[in-house]
């Protein structure tokens, strides 16, 4: 019998849930929070870029950064696969599924180790993270 686990995730929050063969409950082990990628980027930054005044009344930004948002979730990304990668790593699951918001989705690829990528059974490209283990059990075709 295999252990599978479905990650499901957007940029500020995941869910992992374990079921202990494709039949049996979907019961949730954690659930994890990463608060800044949820604050608006003037609660985060202090200050924008600098400003420059070009002829003719034109401004223009002395650097064009990464969005505070942004960086955060793919820090939140690379911590969720470090932490899947050691539960892989103590043979904690067999088969893993993942659903996550599209975007979200490219940044945990981007992040994963290729002996964790191999373990991805399933990908849905949808933010399922608010779904209860019921509702998501009908969304992921390796339980049904």
């Amino acid at each position: 019998m295999s252990k599978i686990w479905v990650l499901t995730a957007d940029a500020s929050r995941a869910r992992v849930f374990e079921a202990r063969t494709p039949k049996a409950p979907l019961v949730e082990l954690s659930d994890f929070v990463e608060p800044e990628a949820r604050a608006k980027g003037h609660d985060v930054v202090a200050d924008r870029p600098g400003m420059i005044v070009g002829g003719k009344s034109k401004r223009h930004s002395l650097e064009d950064p990464t969005p505070v948002q942004e960086a955060a979730a793919r820090e939140f990304a690379r911590l969720l696969a470090e932490r899947l990668d050691k539960a892989r790593v103590e043979g904690r699951f067999d088969r893993l599924a993942i659903a996550a918001a599209p975007k979200f989705l490219g940044m945990l690829r981007e992040a994963m180790p290729e002996p964790l990528r191999d373990k991805v059974d399933e990908e849905v490209d949808k933010d399922l993270v608010e779904l209860d283990a019921g509702e998501l059990r009908e969304r992921i075709s390796i339980l049904l």
